[in-house]
């Protein structure tokens, strides 16, 4: 969180920019947050049977095969 200090009339500009600063950085979590949906989003169209470093799914075509190998 970025901190800012100003010394001056009580409340001048401190609230306000105190206000600004939360508003940004909910602004930027709110970025963060959408760019990993969308990224797993993407992966999840990319490969939807997913890879191998994941648990198999039961819609896999091949999950019984994957289910063998790994036994």
């Amino acid at each position: 969180m970025h901190q800012l200090v100003i010394i001056g009339p009580a409340r001048f500009p401190v609230a306000r920019n105190e206000k600004r600063l939360r508003i940004s950085d909910a602004r930027r979590a709110d970025l963060k947050a959408h760019e990993a949906m969308a990224r797993k989003s993407a992966k999840r169209k990319a490969f939807p049977h997913g890879t191998d470093d994941e648990p198999i799914r039961s819609g896999d075509p091949v999950a019984m095969q994957r289910i063998v190998t790994r036994i």
